[in-house]
Parts: C-alpha cells; structure tokens; sequence
C-alpha cells in the first residue's frame, strides 16, 4: 500500500508516560514522510516478566498464560491511543480480537494466518495511525495465543507483508553496526545489509532477539529498518540483495583466547572478492579458514588494536 509504515516499539520505549509521550512525537514525525502509519506495540518494559513470576506460584495451563501475558500489549495500546489523540492525532487502537489477528492454536508460540485487512484499510481512510498490539492472536476458538519470543516483531513484519509497506523495527539499538561498538569503539553504523550477512554476524557477535521476525522478513522479502525509538538517526535498512550486486566486507568481528586472536570478515557472497582474499596475505595470520560469507583469520597474540585499526583501513573504511 502505497505512502503506509509499519512502525514497531519495543517495551522499553513505552515503560513511562514520558517515553510514551516521547514516542508519540516520533509517530508523528513519521508522518511528514508517510501519510498513514499501523503502529504495533510491545508490552511496557518488564510487565511480562512481573506476571510470569507471578503465575509461578500457581500451577497455570498454556492457555490461562496466554490470557494473562497478553494484557501487557493492551495497555500500550490503549495509552498510546490516548497519548495520540492528544497530540491532535487521528488514531484508533484496535486489540487482537478488534484486528481479528487470527493464529494457529498452539499457545506461547503460534503463527499468524490472516489479519483482517479490508477493516484495517477501511480505518485508514478515517484514521492517520492504526495502532495494533504485537504478540498476541487468536485461534479459530477465540481462544487468546501468543506468538513466542520477537512476537512483536513478528506481527509488524506479518502486517507489512499484507500491506506491502516498509516495517520499522524500533527498540533500544541504533542499528548494525560494522562491528560490536562495545569492542571496536570506531565502529560505524551501517546504511544497510542482507538479511544473510546479519545472520551471519549473529554467529560471532551477537544474538538476534528477533529470530522468527527477521525469517520471516527474509522469506518475505520485506524492506526491514533497525533503528532507534529514542533517537531521530537513520535506521538500518536490511534487505535481500539483487543478483548482480558487489560483495563487500560489511563486518569485522574480534574474538581472542590465552593463545589467539581470530578474526572474521563478513560479507555476503565474499568468496567471490579473489582480490580481498588475496589483500589479507600481507597480514602475519597462522591460519585463514574461507566460506562463502566469511573470512576468517586466525592470529597468534598481538597487539590488536593497531590490527583492527589496519584490518578497518583496509577492508571498511574504503
């Protein structure tokens, strides 16, 4: 659908007033660049976490803890409506019944199999911002389900796929970056990368929180952005890549022992780039181990800050 969103935030972002408040004004700068949004909510920070421990004392069946960890979503939806309406924005928040975001029965970890849509688009014309919750469905029963671990991320990327629309995955990171910031302090934020090479990063460096999300995405095709809910910076884009695009080096990752220090170089396809893998034989590695996403090098002990430093001139910072 032609000038529509899909914008996803976290729980973090939606934990207070103020950060709701706060969201609410980045909802509506996205509307000086897309004329309609959906907005998909996860449950405030740690509000599903408190009613897990809770249930703990009780001996609960799956579908009594899909009932209640479902109503964490409700609340951010219901405030947000409530923040946008007063931030003189035309907005409707529908729950999981209202959007008849129907699910396979299986609780704590079902799939979406339709939304309906032709309500959503009929509400578009009325309203600016459809507000919907992530996480939570309904089976052909009724019965509440939810969608697993990334269940937010998961329904912004279902609703998107529907709706043909970039999805916007907003939460407490700023993006990918070419390389953990935690580790390499001059890392840079990346414009964009394959959904291969993240999963590829996400071997060495870091858990993807959003697995099923960011699959199904991939599967899908989707134009995905991972960026900040806090912060008005350009997300990510991830995408899959056309066929005649050019490998390049997109990460460096650096993991060290008592003995070594291995580094891995990450781009899609970069078993292709000869003239990389040919570039790495001025360096004094032991062993160089290639597949086809990724370089590794591994080192005896170094000094690695000056080897990042020349690896990043060399293969990043072109």
């Amino acid at each position: 659908m032609k000038n529509l969103a899909i914008l996803k935030f976290g729980g973090s972002s939606v934990s207070n007033s103020d950060k709701i408040s706060f969201v609410s004004n980045r909802i509506k700068s996205f509307l000086s660049k897309y004329k309609k949004l959906i907005v998909v909510l996860s449950a405030p920070a740690d509000i599903t976490d408190d009613l897990l421990k809770i249930s703990k004392k009780f001996s609960s069946d799956p579908r009594s803890l899909d009932m209640l960890l479902s109503s964490g979503e409700n609340i951010s939806i219901s405030l947000m409506n409530m923040a946008l309406n007063a931030n003189n924005l035309k907005s409707i928040a529908l729950n999981q019944y209202q959007a008849e975001i129907k699910t396979t029965p299986t609780h704590g970890n079902s799939k979406i199999l339709s939304v309906n849509k032709k309500k959503i688009i009929g509400l578009l014309k009325i309203y600016d911002v459809i507000i919907l919750p992530g996480f939570v469905g309904i089976d052909k029963n009724l019965n509440i389900t939810t969608l697993g671990r990334g269940g937010s991320d998961y329904t912004a990327v279902y609703i998107s796929t529907i709706f043909d629309s970039p999805c916007y995955l907003l939460s407490d990171i700023k993006g990918v970056y070419s390389s953990n910031p935690s580790k390499i302090e001059y890392a840079k934020k990346l414009k964009e990368i394959s959904y291969k090479e993240l999963f590829e990063i996400s071997k060495v460096d870091f858990e993807i929180r959003q697995t099923k999300a960011i699959r199904y995405a991939m599967k899908q095709n989707v134009r995905l952005y991972l960026g900040s809910s806090m912060e008005n910076a350009k997300p990510t884009l991830i995408r899959n890549y056309t066929q005649n695009f050019k490998p390049e080096i997109k990460y460096i990752s650096l993991a060290r022992n008592e003995n070594d220090i291995k580094i891995s170089m990450i781009g899609e396809k970069i078993i292709l780039r000869k003239d990389l893998i040919n570039k790495t034989k001025k360096y004094p590695f032991k062993k160089i181990f290639l597949n086809r996403n990724k370089i590794t090098l591994l080192f005896q002990k170094c000094d690695e800050k000056d080897l990042i430093k020349k690896l990043y001139k060399d293969f990043i910072l072109k």
